[in-house]
């Protein structure tokens, strides 16, 4: 009841359909921030990013996590059409427990990747992040992507 933010950071794994697990939950959520007026922040996936070539990443991505890609795009589309303020993030292509360096890169739309090309992030990083766009939002209504 007292929360400024609501985040949500679920992923449509259930073993039922991506498409429809995600909708139910993104909408539940924008369901409550128009509710309460509070700001939701919903942590997604890569596969709503764009190369810097322009071309989607979810066009890259193997078929068996497009579903959930997919899935996660269309929260996002829901977002974009809702009254709600929200934040979208769009983490690295792989995340993996390490060590909080809070040496990385904040991006927005575009997928961010180090001097080799690979786009990776520790999920101490990825955490770092959020709570310090939480607690001091630039990423207002819109997408941010997080990654060495």
């Amino acid at each position: 009841r007292e929360a400024d933010v609501i985040v949500s950071a679920t992923s449509p794994r259930g073993g039922g359909d991506p498409m429809q697990e995600a909708r139910a939950v993104g909408d539940a959520a924008i369901a409550v921030a128009s509710a309460t007026g509070r700001r939701l922040f919903v942590v997604g996936g890569a596969g709503s990013l764009y190369l810097p070539t322009g071309k989607p990443v979810f066009d890259t991505l193997p078929e068996r996590v497009r579903g959930e890609a997919g899935a996660m795009r269309a929260v996002l589309d829901s977002l974009k059409a809702s009254d709600v303020n929200w934040t979208f993030l769009c983490p690295a292509t792989s995340i993996a427990p390490g060590e909080r360096t809070r040496k990385y890169q904040i991006g927005d739309t575009t997928l961010l990747s180090d001097a080799q090309g690979t786009s990776r992030s520790s999920a101490e990083d990825v955490a770092h992040a959020v709570i310090n766009e939480i607690e001091k939002p630039t990423h207002i209504r819109s997408q941010m992507t997080v990654a060495y």
